[in-house]
């Protein structure tokens, strides 16, 4: 997960079991001093988690941020409704 929550909210996302429970890894922006869509945070989040543009899967309700990471080559979606959003395992 790469968010751009503030400090106390990041921490207290990463306190949540029910997050933990399906979020494997999370990348802040609070913590990177880097924003999205400014590309060097993709990079950053790529870096940390280990992935690479190609192998990786962007979703975000911010058309900036979306346009930002197609723009690297990451295949994005622009989530609009949580009820539209689609899973599937690779």
């Amino acid at each position: 997960m790469l968010s751009n929550l503030p400090l106390q909210l990041a921490d207290h996302v990463r306190e949540q079991p029910e997050w933990r429970s399906v979020v494997s890894a999370f990348v802040f922006s609070c913590d990177l001093r880097l924003a999205k869509p400014d590309p060097r945070a993709f990079s950053a989040a790529l870096r940390l988690l280990g992935g690479t543009y190609a192998s990786t899967y962007f979703l975000d309700d911010r058309t900036e941020n979306v346009r930002a990471a197609r723009r690297l080559g990451i295949s994005s979606l622009h989530w609009t409704a949580a009820a539209r959003v689609l899973f599937v395992s690779r």
